[in-house]
């Protein structure tokens, strides 16, 4: 009992932060994202009603702002369990922790990473009871679909850019990344809007940003910990 004392303050219910985590929204633009939430579904009702499977491990890993970190939240909202902890990484202390939240309880472990090779190398990819890929949008489709979502742009602007998206030949961006285009791009006046908009596009949509082995901080994983 004194552990799970402990424990508490360090693991309570922080639905706050996780809607914080969410605060742009879930676009369901395409088949990909709709899988991760699906496999997410079955995880959870895996952890909620398996006693042979008292602990269930995820990773969702995928590109960088691909939108892990938003998927993450949403699986453990709908999860309602009643503790829920995010954590950047969990060191030793919260390790143990988890270890003692184990006994006679179910838990579940969301964590993300952008840096799987780094992990594989690592060889913490065992780690998980399973690994599901949160994708980047590919598609003229995926993206205009995912526009039609935010509801960002006015019935004119989302027509003109909508003929221009289908125009491109190759797409691939991280939704995250769209979200802060959209934002930037309505900073314009409205007759350069579509214009801007386009030109972000086509320049932020094949930024890559890549990091060194040795200069990887702590957010390689980040972890959302939730127990019944």
């Amino acid at each position: 009992m004194v552990a799970l004392q402990d424990i508490k303050p360090t693991f309570g219910s922080s639905g706050e932060s996780l809607e914080h985590l969410m605060a742009n929204g879930i676009q369901e633009w395409g088949e990909p994202v709709c899988k991760v939430l699906e496999y997410g579904q079955v995880l959870l009702r895996q952890a909620r009603n398996c006693d042979t499977s008292p602990l269930v491990s995820v990773l969702i890993e995928g590109p960088s702002q691909s939108g892990k970190t938003a998927l993450a939240a949403k699986i453990a909202l709908d999860s309602q369990f009643p503790f829920i902890r995010v954590c950047p990484v969990i060191g030793f202390t919260e390790k143990g922790k988890c270890h003692t939240i184990k006994q006679g309880r179910k838990l579940m472990v969301i964590a993300t990473t952008s840096q799987r090779k780094v992990l594989g190398q690592l060889q913490m990819l065992d780690a998980f009871s399973t690994v599901i890929t949160a994708s980047n949008l590919t598609s003229p489709d995926h993206m205009i679909t995912a526009l039609q979502q935010m509801d960002s742009f006015n019935s004119a602007h989302l027509a003109e850019i909508m003929k221009e998206i289908k125009c491109e030949e190759r797409v691939n961006i991280g939704i995250k990344k769209l979200i802060a285009l959209v934002g930037l791009a309505k900073q314009y006046e409205d007759s350069q809007v579509v214009k801007e908009f386009m030109a972000l596009l086509r320049k932020g949509s094949h930024i890559r940003m890549f990091l060194l082995t040795f200069c990887l901080s702590a957010r390689l994983l980040m972890y959302i910990v939730i127990y019944l």
